[in-house]
């Protein structure tokens, strides 16, 4: 299961070392969290937003996952992702958006 978080606006518009800055202690709070529902939450720091993967694909931990983004200060969306792999095309990803 993978999500994808969205920076908040005010992070963006900051210089390329406090955009960093602020970006990585988003990261770390979004783990943080996270991880107080799933042990196996993993995070990636990306220009223009953070990487949320898990193993755990059961329904229950992706509410419950859901439901932790949705309350994290700094996430103004993030999309939930579903990848899938072709062997005769391009990979194909489906988004579902979640606003906070």
């Amino acid at each position: 299961m993978k999500f994808i978080v969205k920076l908040q606006a005010e992070i963006t518009i900051k210089s390329r070392p406090v955009r960093k800055r602020f970006t990585k202690i988003l990261e770390s709070n979004i783990k943080n969290v996270l991880r107080r529902v799933d042990e196996q939450v993993t995070t990636r720091m990306n220009w223009d937003n953070v990487e949320v993967n898990t193993k755990n694909d059961s329904p229950e931990n992706r509410e419950r996952l859901v439901e932790a983004l949705k309350c994290i200060p700094g996430v103004p969306m993030f999309l939930e992702v579903q990848q899938t792999d072709f062997t005769d095309a391009v990979s194909y990803t489906h988004l579902r958006a979640h606003e906070t």
